[in-house]
């Protein structure tokens, strides 16, 4: 996120078009927190780069990582995004189990009909 490429920026772009898309957010609210997350790069790369790249995903949790930067009020709708991100899974466990289960009431079903 802090590096000097774009990319971060970029991928955060369409991020908020998925939430738009979705309707989870208003295009207003999209632009609020894009100005917000631009201003908080720049505040990050400005006072804090050196504690995001000795950041260790092993010592320390990402959300209360970035807590500590954002939360002052001028964040305040970047963090309700960042913990949307937060919070999206990034497995497909929940519907794997949906399958099994789903396969189990097939085969009791079957064999009650039998």
């Amino acid at each position: 996120m802090v590096s000097p490429s774009t990319e971060a920026t970029v991928k955060f772009e369409i991020f908020l078009q998925l939430l738009l898309d979705a309707k989870w957010r208003s295009a207003e609210a999209c632009d609020k927190v894009f100005t917000q997350f631009k201003a908080f790069v720049i505040e990050i790369k400005r006072n804090y780069l050196a504690e995001f790249f000795n950041f260790k995903i092993n010592e320390n949790r990402l959300d209360e990582f970035y807590w500590n930067y954002m939360k002052n009020a001028k964040y305040a709708k970047l963090w309700k995004v960042f913990q949307i991100i937060f919070t999206l899974s990034h497995g497909q466990a929940a519907v794997e189990r949906g399958f099994s289960i789903n396969n189990e009431l097939m085969v009791e079903n079957m064999q009650e009909k039998s």
